[in-house]
């Protein structure tokens, strides 16, 4: 009896670990699944120039996706995460908003393994693979023809429209970039000042997604104002 209960003890794990194996193998969204990003990464920055009292930046960050299934990254279509810039000033005892670019609209996702060594790579760059991510240097972040505007996009639902309004638009050296007057970066106007840039990833939740929004963890790194 003691052999007959081990046995059927022995196939009941088997088929319960057996389904979890396959299902941590699959990328496909089942119901009950969604992408979860994150930025995992801050780096590095790029400055641009300045047109009147505005100076222009953009940022490289490297997204994670640390969801159940993949995420959608289709070019094409509004099935791909958008990213918006912010910069911060902290200066006394005061945290505040002193820049915000458009927002950059994501194109072929790498499958890379930046926040897990178990990433499982999605089939083509038109999706990100769970636990795998996605870099964008500073200047594809500032390439001002994949820029949109952050007012077509539902903070609380991610979702906007596609394409965006002017998003092929190209302009001066400022144009769509993170734009920060000047003098809030002078250090001589901004003793003892701190300086924090911040990105968000948002992906909408459209029809192959079943949740209203998947908005990443947010990323603030310090930024020194003399780069």
């Amino acid at each position: 009896m003691s052999f007959r209960r081990g046995c059927v003890g022995f196939v009941l794990l088997s088929c319960l670990f057996g389904g979890l194996t396959a299902r941590a193998q699959n990328n496909t969204c089942e119901a009950g699944e969604s992408p979860d990003l994150i930025i995992g990464d801050i780096q590095e920055k790029a400055r641009y120039g300045v047109v009147g009292d505005i100076t222009s930046f953009s940022i490289a960050n490297n997204t994670c996706n640390q969801g159940t299934c993949q995420a959608n990254w289709n070019a094409s279509t509004a099935e791909h995460p958008v990213f918006a810039q912010n910069m911060f000033r902290l200066k006394d005892d005061r945290f505040e908003q002193i820049g915000q670019s458009w927002v950059k609209h994501g194109f072929t996702a790498l499958q890379q393994t930046l926040c897990s060594t178990a990433c499982l790579a999605a089939g083509s760059g038109a999706n990100l693979g769970v636990n795998c991510s996605d870099p964008y240097s500073a200047s594809l972040n500032g390439s001002q023809a994949r820029l949109g505007p952050k007012f077509e996009v539902n903070p609380a639902t991610g979702v906007f429209p596609y394409p965006p309004t002017n998003g092929s638009q190209t302009g001066d050296e400022i144009y769509k970039r993170l734009q920060v007057h000047t003098n809030d970066l002078d250090p001589a106007l901004n003793a003892g000042a701190k300086y924090f840039v911040w990105v968000k990833a948002f992906l909408s939740g459209g029809e192959t997604v079943k949740s209203a929004a998947v908005s990443g963890l947010a990323t603030m790194r310090p930024w020194s104002s003399s780069t």
